[in-house]
């Protein structure tokens, strides 16, 4: 399932996705700048907490938690709703706008 975004939904002809598929893609962003940050820990150019003696500690939990949000971001997504009907159909099946006549 790939995150088109709104333009591409709009360009499509499709309804927006739900609110689902966008907090999901959200979290999965930020779990993967938390991803990618942890390559900076590895690194040793800066660690989550460099204030105390054993920094270690902190950046496993913190690749950890990237983890999570990566995983919690793709299992929101993946129960979002199905959506994809064309704008006429909705309006038509809310008695709002006629399909058949345009």
């Amino acid at each position: 399932m790939g995150y088109r975004g709104p333009a591409g939904v709009v360009c499509a002809g499709e309804l927006a996705p739900s609110w689902q598929v966008h907090t999901g893609a959200l979290i999965v962003g930020w779990g993967t700048f938390n991803l990618l940050d942890t390559l900076n820990h590895v690194l040793g150019f800066h660690h989550v907490r460099d204030d105390i003696g054993g920094p270690i500690a902190w950046d496993i939990g913190f690749f950890v938690f990237a983890l999570a949000l990566i995983a919690a971001g793709y299992a929101l997504m993946r129960r979002a709703p199905a959506t994809g009907r064309p704008p006429a159909q909705t309006l038509s099946k809310l008695g709002v706008y006629d399909a058949d006549r345009g």
